[in-house]
């Protein structure tokens, strides 16, 4: 396994029993490994969202094509987290749409997938949240696997309504122990169901965060106001016992992507915000209320000395080891695991 020098600079102050780090200061410095490689293929250089089925040791990853906004279509690829023995090459297998023969999906931005996945069960379902343009613009779409055929084919859609309005979702994670979906939409999150009858998105509690009292290393950053200029913007996020995972990245004046993101855990639990908000009979229509606060202790921001364009797309995690996907440049987009760091089991 290649291992590239990656600086990760932590703000910590121990959160006690959350995470096993090797460092006795408040800040250390620390590396990344290479899982695998992710090959462009054609016109699809564009690494997104990215989800863990932990039943069966199986990460999803997805890239699109950006030649056509309108049009932008997608490829998946399932990627085993079960190496054997050292040395060993992960195994990549490229989806084929099962209604065409070809190996993209119509699927639009998919900015952010979860996946849902029964142990030795033949199919799994991802369901990927679409931005704002193409034919399934501002919808959640569901993608059924045949992990036989390593194939996959669009099975459902689903609406967000909220305060009248249909809106978008740029993050999507499945809470595996309440079977709630978590969803964002700017900086608002939401707890529920989807509807296979109405084809709707269900909301039983929601959320936002308090994004202008980060620290990292030490410094305030005011998230919210770089979230607002658009110099920092949301990505992907997965939920993991009780921890709400999401990532940021940072942006030039130009809009493009440099080489820094954050990871921002949120200690939360989901049966707890749907019990404290049950007596809203207007889940749709109320204004978000509820902030939690980012863990400050459990931050931290990662940069790339090597690489002049290292933005993350998203992450999960699987047997205590923090995978993530990111977009470099010179063609080096790939899978990673962060070293040093670990979510105990």
């Amino acid at each position: 396994m290649k291992t590239n020098l990656f600086l990760m600079v932590i703000s910590f102050v121990l959160f006690i029993g959350s995470w096993r780090v090797n460092a006795q200061e408040p800040e250390y410095y620390s590396s990344y490994s290479d899982y695998c490689g992710l090959p462009d293929y054609g016109d699809f250089t564009a690494v997104q969202g990215m989800c863990i089925d932990r039943n069966n040791g199986v990460l999803y990853t997805a890239k699109i094509n950006q030649r056509n906004l309108n049009d932008v279509r997608t490829r998946l690829t399932a990627v085993s987290l079960k190496k054997s023995g050292t040395g060993k090459t992960p195994v990549l297998q490229e989806l084929k749409n099962s209604d065409t023969g070809l190996f993209d999906l119509d699927l639009g931005h998919a900015n952010d997938i979860t996946v849902i996945a029964e142990k030795g069960g033949r199919f799994a379902s991802i369901y990927a949240a679409v931005m704002k343009t193409g034919k399934y613009k501002k919808r959640i779409v569901k993608v059924r696997v045949d992990t036989v055929n390593d194939t996959f084919r669009i099975t459902g859609t689903y609406r967000i309504v909220y305060r009248g309005k249909e809106i978008s979702a740029s993050g999507i994670a499945y809470d595996e122990r309440m079977k709630k979906f978590i969803i964002r939409s700017g900086n608002n999150y939401f707890v529920g169901d989807f509807d296979d009858g109405d084809a709707v998105f269900t909301c039983r509690a929601k959320f936002t965060l308090n994004y202008s009292d980060l620290q990292i290393k030490g410094e305030k950053l005011d998230l919210q106001r770089e979230l607002k200029e658009k110099t920092y913007r949301h990505q992907g996020m997965a939920y993991y016992r009780g921890c709400l995972y999401t990532v940021v990245s940072k942006f030039d004046g130009n809009g493009k992507a440099v080489n820094v993101s954050i990871i921002l855990p949120v200690k939360m639990d989901c049966a707890s915000l749907i019990r404290e908000q049950a007596g809203d009979r207007q889940m749709n229509k109320t204004a978000v209320s509820k902030v939690l606060s980012i863990s400050r202790d459990l931050s931290f921001r990662i940069i790339s000395k090597k690489y002049r364009v290292f933005e993350m797309e998203s992450l999960d995690i699987y047997k205590g080891a923090l995978y993530f996907n990111a977009n470099r440049d010179r063609k080096r987009d790939f899978i990673g695991t962060i070293k040093n760091f670990t979510v105990p089991e």
